[in-house]
């Protein structure tokens, strides 16, 4: 069957009701399951540009300096008409284009693998490269975990694609080991304070990450690496979870607050069931304040990894009225991760969601994040309004 792209036609999911924001917030003391603090949300106004620059070190690797080896950029104006021409043929060059990406191979880029390694591997055949992982420096134990140093466009290291931590409860047998306490071990290291969830704990009764925090607001959670996460408030939609946690280190006095974004409505290997409360989400990680490169993981840490960051990099080069280039975007993120943006489907929802945010900037369709609280709320729940 084939997937097609709507253009600005998304998956109607009418629901009644306005959004429910649920805040949990241990500051305050012990609250009851489901009390509500009001004005927790700031409502913003503005671009949806991040508001902080991040001013990083470029990235040490040849990726920076390479060619870009297939490019297809699309202007502003034309971006609906190319659409239609994607879309042709029940959707024949769409799946011409992404073929293109799955012939492309990352140039001089060789997989890093070791018996040690692996046995830190969610999947046996989803590993970094190794010119552009992310080695763990302090601490004992192997400076391995499956995470990738991601480059913007303008070849700053502004990301990390990982793969969802793995607990105990996935090493049963022996055959893989935890990586939760690693994981901690890289956000300390890399001074992270800003993580974008992707994925569910389990989907279809298969686990797709470990809980890699404590389970209750106000809990805290002790590593074997010094490190301990105190769960400090949670604020819950509709469609997304925020956390918020303190991350300390037995060698130092001040806390390190990290702020979770998790979206809940994405199942592997598919496209959101909502692109535009995916849009919304997008948008508020972007205008939450940041200083280091974000941390992105699903499962895998390729597929819907890669689709984030491909379009929080096409919403930059919207915001500065530059061509649009999904397929350069893509294939260049391929050359840091293998399998980014892992098939049809996902590489469509890319097309999709950015067709929402040209409607929005050339005034064609209402932008959520301009819209009333309680307009907000229905906009948030209900795609039907995009035609």
């Amino acid at each position: 069957m084939p997937y097609g792209i709507e253009i600005g036609g998304f998956s109607k999911q009418k629901k009644e009701g306005e959004e429910e924001v649920r805040v949990v917030n241990f500051n305050e003391g012990p609250l009851p399951e489901g009390k509500l603090r009001e004005n927790t949300i700031e409502e913003r106004k503005g671009s949806g540009r991040r508001p902080f620059n991040i001013s990083l070190p470029n990235s040490t690797s040849h990726i920076a300096k390479l060619p870009r080896r297939g490019s297809i950029p699309i202007s502003i104006n034309n971006y609906t008409k190319r659409l239609e021409e994607l879309n042709e043929n029940e959707s024949e060059k769409l799946y011409d284009e992404f073929e293109l990406l799955e012939k492309s191979k990352p140039p001089h880029a060789t997989a890093f693998s070791t018996a040690q390694s692996s046995r830190r591997n969610r999947f046996y055949d989803i590993v970094p490269f190794e010119y552009n992982r992310v080695i763990l420096k302090y601490g004992e134990g192997s400076d391995y975990i499956n995470a990738s140093f991601i480059n913007n466009t303008e070849g700053e290291r502004s990301y990390i694609a990982a793969q969802g931590p793995m607990g105990e409860n996935e090493c049963v047998g022996g055959r893989r080991d935890s990586t939760i306490s690693d994981f901690w071990r890289l956000v300390w290291q890399e001074d992270i304070d800003c993580i974008v969830m992707l994925t569910q704990l389990v989907e279809g009764l298969r686990s797709k990450c470990s809980p890699y925090w404590p389970e209750n607001a106000g809990d805290t959670m002790q590593l074997d690496n010094g490190l301990s996460i105190m769960f400090y408030c949670i604020v819950e939609d509709e469609n997304s979870f925020q956390r918020e946690f303190l991350l300390y280190d037995s060698y130092s006095d001040t806390p390190k607050k990290v702020l979770q974004w998790h979206f809940k409505k994405w199942r592997d290997g598919t496209a959101p069931e909502n692109k535009t409360a995916l849009l919304h989400f997008i948008k508020q990680v972007r205008a939450s304040p940041h200083s280091s490169p974000i941390l992105v993981h699903c499962s895998a840490g390729v597929g819907r990894t890669g689709v984030f960051i491909a379009i929080d990099q096409l919403l930059d080069n919207l915001e500065n009225r530059e061509d649009l280039d999904i397929f350069g975007v893509v294939n260049s993120l391929r050359e840091q991760r293998q399998n980014m943006v892992q098939n049809i489907d996902q590489y469509a929802t890319i097309y999709d969601v950015i067709a929402l945010a040209v409607r929005q900037k050339l005034g064609q369709e209402k932008d959520r994040d301009e819209l009333t609280s309680l307009d907000r709320n229905k906009w948030l729940s209900d795609d039907s309004s995009i035609q």
